[in-house]
């Protein structure tokens, strides 16, 4: 049975394929991992497109998907991602950009899949992904570490304790939605409408009407730009979610949206209620 394949997004602010030109500049290696190290941290399983790396190791795309496909599992190494008419391109800073062609299919891989399958066959690019990778491998035997690096981010550009504990507080609650929805069947783009069944009767609109709204870049995340009331009312959403999805045993695209667009407008009728008892 073919495992869930989870939505993914963007990594920020690079436009870089990498080729074996670059293995004579690890500053370009090194700026490439510091990104996908980033992104890595906003929760997303496969944020490493596959047409951006090959190069490195593989003379022909075709060579390095059919090794790809022998030595690793779809669902747990990487996930394959189809749109009719565009390919989706992590790092050209948009979920739609195109690259020509129709029915293409895009590889995204884990970083453990990128290490072994990419990184440890060429010294110089394991050189530079060891570097930037051994932070994350010291906070995985020690996770104090990763909240204490995120403490000092978000203290850093502004933000009061308050606000981070919510945001803390909002990926747990996060992962562990996006966790349910792929022990109940939800599959590709399924991850994608359940996230925007969330936002819409919160925000008035899917992820792109929050960003146009609050005037965001898409490089930008959304979460990092919201207010604590905000936050909560998400977190308290897919927690919910979460918890009647499991209670029902729903299962599939469809019934998960349901149910989570349900649990969105429970805590958006709430929000609604209390500022009418307050006079707001």
């Amino acid at each position: 049975m073919e495992k869930p394949i989870k939505e993914v997004t963007n990594v920020q602010g690079t436009s870089v394929v990498l080729s074996k030109a670059d293995l004579e500049h690890p500053d370009v290696l090194m700026a490439y991992f510091e990104k996908v190290a980033k992104f890595k941290e906003s929760g997303e399983e496969f944020v490493v497109n596959l047409d951006e790396v090959w190069p490195l190791v593989y003379s022909q795309k075709g060579k390095a998907v059919r090794e790809l496909k022998a030595g690793y599992d779809e669902g747990k190494d990487y996930c394959l991602l189809s749109q009719n008419g565009k390919q989706f391109n992590f790092s050209q800073n948009g979920r739609n950009s195109k690259r020509g062609g129709h029915n293409k299919e895009t590889y995204m891989l884990s970083t453990n899949c990128l290490e072994h399958f990419i990184a440890r066959k060429v010294r110089a690019v394991f050189d530079v992904y060891s570097k930037i990778f051994h932070e994350r491998i010291q906070e995985e035997k020690n996770p104090d570490l990763i909240a204490d690096r995120y403490i000092k981010t978000y203290r850093q550009k502004g933000k009061d304790d308050a606000w981070i504990k919510n945001r803390l507080d909002g990926r747990l609650a996060r992962n562990h939605f996006t966790s349910t929805l792929a022990k109940h069947g939800v599959e590709r783009e399924g991850y994608r409408n359940c996230t925007n069944a969330i936002y819409a009767p919160l925000f008035g609109g899917t992820t792109e009407v929050v960003r146009q709204k609050k005037g965001l870049e898409k490089k930008q995340s959304i979460r990092d730009n919201l207010s604590p009331m905000e936050l909560t009312a998400i977190q308290f959403a897919e927690m919910m979610a979460a918890q009647n999805i499991e209670a029902q045993n729903l299962t599939g695209n469809a019934q998960c949206e349901m149910a989570s667009i349900q649990a969105a407008r429970a805590t958006a009728s709430a929000i609604n209620q209390s500022k009418k008892s307050i006079g707001g």
